[in-house]
């Protein structure tokens, strides 16, 4: 049933109002070089897919009689690009809240279909659908024979993955509505994460390359033959045999998703909706607060607040505890590292403490780019509260010290579990790692003025740092880091152990002068800057 006037207006004003708010966001300031950098990431971007768009066109052209496989491994690839890749860019990517549009006198009809669209128009979508048509056209050039199963089953792989995706997010956006939710699928991917990473690491190394390939190969056929992707490229190629096969099964599941859907969005098109507030019971009640040693009640309960932020937001360590099984692997599988990258046992203990430090302080790093991520409507707070700015600055970097120094504690430990650690590299490890929080936290502290972005809590794979501040804050991660590296060098090459800690003591000095000085520029850009800030956290 075609659409009526008024929904294709719907549509005409949606679109309208995402380019409102795109220019809205064009103001000036530091929003230009935020710009500016979002546009070079797109820009890279469809530079990469018109590449490998061009790819997938000479695989359906050349390969598609010749190695058959290709179009299997090239379906693969698309559908979990599709599936997976809208997860990690959701946090950055302009978000709609359905909720907020079954507000408006909507058909369901439009509201299913706007549902769709808003899926289809993700640049993952996008991306894979570009693949796909290329394929397809190169398929329909060099073999014209296959062109009606191509245009039958093609579309019908492309809706498959549509609708599983849009079915996907509504069941995540079901899982992460409140908080008990979320706990419990924070505690099953944890477990599952780390159950996939030992059990992978310590069986792989132990089969040799001839006895991988005769166990592995035979589980990955038999998953590719009864996946989507395996019976769409096999009705392509051979359509006599697997046809009908192919027709039920992708219309089958198409029909499944597309039920499915209808009952995630029936509830809020209708006005449903989970509640994330806790059910208490009795009195309320309050809680002493922390009493932090050389911290004063101020500062204490500032960086209380802070952890307390940290431990609920599951995202942010559940990072941290998968760089932690990593090193885990690393450090008790001498063999992984061997496989892995041709490390010797020497080489191992020369290079996994640095690398597991360095690690693990990069996905630490975006707690300091965007520190005041926690804050949101509450920003306002810190303004009437009889608190400086620069205080509250203190109390976050203080926790960010905190976090800093229990990461090092924690891989130390697990690194001593396989490899000794000389109590020279241990003072390095400290050093360095000192130097680079420095480095990281003077630059966030900035940032954080500088490019603000509000964080919803409980949205999965939000981004906790804008694009402008991420970027800017790699480049002074990398910077430092250089000097902790020429550090290390210039005592290796003069043979003089004691000189890389003496010249890392200089540059942890060099830094502690930076981080007053820009803890002083950010707490005056800040009273300077209330109402932006406001604007953009509340």
């Amino acid at each position: 049933m075609a659409l009526a006037i008024r929904d294709t207006t719907a549509f005409r004003l949606l679109a309208r109002l995402r380019w409102q708010v795109f220019r809205n966001s064009l103001r000036p300031g530091f929003k230009r070089v935020e710009v500016l950098i979002r546009g070079f990431t797109w820009v890279a971007g469809v530079s990469t897919v018109a590449i490998t768009s061009l790819i997938f066109a000479a695989n359906g052209y050349f390969l598609f009689d010749k190695r058959p496989y290709v179009i299997h491994v090239s379906l693969w690839v698309i559908a979990l690009v599709w599936q997976i890749l809208p997860l990690v860019l959701e946090g950055s990517t302009p978000a709609l809240d359905f909720n907020e549009l079954a507000r408006y006198p909507l058909r369901f009809r439009l509201f299913y279909t706007m549902s769709l669209t808003y899926g289809l128009l993700d640049p993952a979508a996008l991306t894979c659908v570009a693949w796909l048509l290329c394929l397809a056209l190169g398929i329909v050039m060099g073999h014209p024979a296959a062109i009606p199963s191509v245009v039958i089953f093609f579309p019908l792989f492309a809706l498959l993955n549509l609708l599983f995706n849009r079915v996907l997010f509504g069941w995540l956006r079901q899982v992460t509505a409140t908080r008990r939710r979320r706990e419990i699928l924070v505690a099953v991917g944890v477990l599952f994460l780390l159950t996939v990473q030992v059990s992978f690491w310590t069986w792989m190394p132990r089969l040799e390359k001839s006895e991988r390939k005769a166990q592995v190969l035979p589980v990955i056929q038999a998953a590719d033959r009864f996946s989507p992707m395996g019976v769409t490229a096999n009705a392509v190629s051979a359509p006599r045999e697997s046809a009908l096969v192919a027709l039920g099964t992708l219309g089958g599941g198409c029909l499944l998703l597309g039920f499915l859907l209808y009952r995630q969005l029936r509830p809020i098109y209708l006005g449903e909706t989970d509640s994330d507030s806790e059910v208490r019971l009795g009195a309320i009640q309050a809680e002493p607060g922390w009493g932090l040693p050389f911290l004063g009640p101020q500062l204490s309960a500032m960086v209380e607040r802070e952890v307390r932020y940290y431990f609920s937001e599951h995202r942010l360590w559940v990072n941290q505890v998968s760089i932690w099984s990593f090193v885990l692997i690393g450090a008790l599988a001498p063999s992984f590292f061997q496989r892995a990258f041709g490390w010797s046992g020497e080489r191992r203990g020369e290079v996994l403490y640095p690398v597991a430090i360095s690690y693990s302080l990069i996905v630490m790093a975006t707690l300091a780019y965007n520190c005041f991520w926690s804050d949101a409507g509450g920003y306002y707070r810190w303004l009437l509260s009889p608190v400086k700015i620069r205080r509250v600055l203190q109390a976050k970097n203080i926790f960010f010290g905190i976090a800093v120094l229990v990461n090092l504690v924690v891989v130390t430990t697990i690194v001593s579990f396989g490899i000794p650690i000389a109590p020279l590299r241990l003072l390095n490890g400290v050093l360095t790692t000192m130097l680079i929080a420095l480095g990281v936290v003077s630059a966030g502290n900035l940032l954080s003025g500088w490019f603000p972005k509000k964080v919803k809590s409980g949205t999965f794979s939000a981004k906790n740092a804008s694009e402008a501040a991420t970027f800017i804050g790699l480049i002074v991660l990398a910077a430092f880091s250089a000097l902790a590296f020429g550090a290390n060098w210039a005592g290796k090459h003069w043979q003089r152990p004691w000189l890389t800690p003496l010249l890392l003591l200089v540059t942890v000095l060099a830094a502690g002068g930076i981080y007053l000085l820009a803890l002083k520029l950010a707490s005056e850009y800040l009273e300077k800057h209330q109402d932006k800030m406001c604007d953009e956290l509340v």
